[in-house]
């Protein structure tokens, strides 16, 4: 446990953590709905999954929480890799609930058991070893490292990750002994053996084992970079996964390359355009109008280099305008916006116009960058790009060029959309209020964390306005007056 919390792993991606919970939930029937118990038991309804037999249904208070915590206990000795362990506890609470006579839950245990015995006959023995073992070996290729990690428990390989760093990143004993120890400080899921594929110096190995010991009360961790026999081999297994993740890296930058030299050519550039900035215009009405940037580098989203410019020179509506002005401010050379490195390629979302007027505020701040135009059918779906010359280039044709584009526009206008929409809700919960002579930013903070909304102002009662607001009985009334239904 660490911060109220237990963590298990390591698991190689997300969908591999997702399925190694659903396991469990599905052999030991434990709720997955966001529901907290005891709280919530009679405050629910059953769902589905209890109909169907997939969960427990705790909610409905018929099951012993002595029953909910054996399973429980057991799910997290599965995820920790320690089957056997779970099967025994389980044996034994079957056991204990037939003298009872709580059939029911007896055979729940024994369906458990059942399920445990089949998962367990999938996994891989690779040791002879009865106890907690991690292996950790490291593979370099170019300018990119791998450390690769096998958990292996009861003889059984339970799990696998690896972990990627540039060259300068992990190069040396210290480095190695620093990432292992804080991948083991964040599980507290410490194994009695760590054996390394690699060598240590014996105060790095002594320095390391004394940490890793710290988060384990049971005994001391030992480091062992075997010589010989089934551990050498595991470490060799481990030296091999850690390498064909690099080479599935390589692989992903390969197709990214190939998907930008795609764009090149279609667009004619001269460069490869590692660098796409792209731009969407959103508002509502004349109000709250917003320019929205997104940046791809290597064909994927540089979520830290994405920027909002809250247009301020246009005058109502203008589009146009306000793609001036946001393309303005990022480009000027002695705007705040400068140290940004220029992109390969620039994209707005929209048609000649939005085109022409990208063009002419780089035009006026004497920057040349090469400008395409994202347009889109009459589904509003992503149909082509256009060239300021207004020759469209079609994309269809190529299904990861079209998807790239596709997930570009897609990003750039949710991006626009999502703050011209915080910038909004920010504007009526604050200003409309302040609107009232009387209301200050403090009075109208503490009434809207009261009531939550200005509808439920307008609902609420003149004397709880004014306590709550901490304004007289009159100002409330014209604040209740303000935001009733029929106004």
């Amino acid at each position: 446990k660490h911060d109220g919390a237990k963590y298990f792993g390591p698991y190689t991606s997300a969908s591999e953590a997702r399925d190694a919970a659903s396991t469990v939930s599905k052999i030991f029937a434990l709720p997955v709905c966001r529901h907290v118990f005891p709280r919530d038991i009679g405050r629910v309804r059953p769902c589905l999954y209890s109909q169907m037999g997939k969960c427990m249904a705790p909610c409905t208070g018929k099951i012993k929480k002595s029953e909910y915590d054996v399973a429980v206990h057991a799910a997290s000795a599965v995820l920790g890799g320690h089957i056997s362990g779970a099967c025994a506890k389980l044996e034994e609470e079957m056991l204990r609930l037939a003298e009872v006579e709580e059939f029911e839950a007896a055979a729940r245990c024994r369906d458990g058991i059942i399920a445990l015995g089949r998962l367990k006959s999938k996994q891989r023995a690779v040791s002879a070893s009865s106890g907690e073992e991690d292996y950790f070996a490291i593979a370099s290729e170019g300018k990119s490292s791998c450390l690769a990690m096998l958990s292996v428990r009861e003889g059984k390989l339970v799990g696998k990750a690896g972990y990627l760093f540039s060259s300068d990143e992990i190069a040396d004993e210290e480095a190695l002994c620093g990432f292992i120890g804080a991948r083991y400080e964040i599980s507290r899921e410490v194994p009695e053996r760590i054996f390394l594929g690699f060598d240590l110096a014996d105060e790095e190995r002594e320095l390391l084992s004394e940490y890793l010991s710290k988060f384990s009360d049971r005994r001391r961790v030992k480091i062992i970079t075997p010589k010989r026999g089934d551990h050498l081999k595991l470490c060799e297994m481990a030296r091999d996964n850690a390498s064909e993740q690099l080479r599935q890296q390589a692989g992903e930058q390969s197709r990214e390359e190939l998907i930008l030299a795609k764009l090149a050519s279609a667009l004619a550039l001269e460069v490869l355009p590692s660098r796409i900035e792209a731009f969407d215009i959103s508002n509502i009405g004349s109000e709250f109008i917003t320019a929205g940037m997104i940046v791809f580098s290597d064909a994927r989203p540089r979520k830290s280099d994405y920027r909002l410019f809250r247009i301020k020179t246009t005058d109502g509506i203008d589009d146009y305008g306000a793609m001036r002005e946001a393309i303005a401010r990022r480009y000027s050379r002695d705007g705040s916006l400068s140290s940004l490195p220029l992109p390969d390629l620039l994209l707005v979302d929209g048609g000649a116009g939005q085109i022409s007027s990208a063009l002419s505020a780089l035009n006026e701040v004497g920057v040349e960058i090469p400008v395409f135009g994202m347009v889109k059918d009459e589904r509003h779906r992503t149909r082509a790009l256009l060239s300021p010359d207004g020759e469209e280039i079609g994309i269809g044709a190529d299904r990861a060029l079209y998807n790239l584009i596709y997930q570009i526009q897609e990003e750039v206008h949710r991006f626009s959309i999502k703050n011209m929409m915080s910038a909004k809700r920010k504007s009526l919960g604050r200003s409309s209020l302040e609107d009232l002579r009387g209301i200050g930013p403090a009075k109208a903070k503490r009434l809207l964390s009261h009531f939550g909304s200005l509808r439920a102002i307008g609902e609420a009662e003149i004397d709880e306005i004014a306590r709550a607001g901490s304004v007289s009985r009159e100002l409330a009334g014209e604040i209740k007056a303000k935001y009733s239904k029929r106004n």
